[in-house]
């Protein structure tokens, strides 16, 4: 038989057209702080197969080593797991177990920047006008996990109705720490 090989105790194994793909394709961006699954799709051109004879192997080719591992063609990547501004890459490789039939495909996870919202504290109250009124810069965290050890870069700005307020101190030029006093002489 030209589409069949004999593999001695388990008779006739077909030879199958195989093509291993990607649930959204071979480039995916994804977050850091979420879960993310990655899920592999095998098309085979045959009906004359049994679903049971194929060894399925995800093999991690790119980026920080994550030590993950799956035998179905889903891989599971928990949130808090990937380092933003990484590409990680992964082989998705199926194959019946008598290497007679084999394929396999990579796909690309770009992982975007860590995403954060910026807060003021201790700003939008009441504040008595003849005591110094510090601010504090903070970053709320988008996700649960637990904050990367990246420092931040803080710069300041003052605005009043869309414009630059008037800063004859120089108190806003080129400050870039977490807070910022501003004195009695500022309101």
């Amino acid at each position: 038989y030209p589409h069949q090989y004999f593999i001695p105790g388990e008779g006739c194994v077909p030879k199958l057209h195989m093509f291993v793909d990607f649930d959204g394709g071979s480039n995916l961006i994804v977050h850091h702080f979420e879960k993310n699954l990655i899920v592999g799709k095998l098309s085979i051109s045959s009906h004359d197969y049994n679903p049971s004879m194929f060894i399925i192997t995800w093999n991690q080719t790119e980026g920080p080593y994550l030590g993950l591992n799956s035998a179905s063609l889903s891989l599971n990547i928990p949130s808090c797991t990937l380092i933003p501004n990484t590409i990680y890459e992964f082989e998705l490789t199926v194959k019946d177990k008598w290497n007679i039939n084999m394929e396999y495909n990579t796909i690309a996870l770009t992982v975007k920047p860590e995403e954060f919202d910026t807060v003021i504290l201790n700003g939008n109250r009441a504040h008595p006008y003849n005591q110094v009124l510090t601010l504090s810069g903070a970053p709320l965290y988008r996700g649960s996990c637990p904050p990367l050890p990246n420092p931040l870069t803080y710069s300041w700005d003052c605005l009043k109705n869309g414009l630059p307020c008037d800063d004859p101190d120089l108190i806003f030029q080129g400050s870039q720490t977490q807070n910022i006093s501003l004195p009695t002489t500022y309101f």
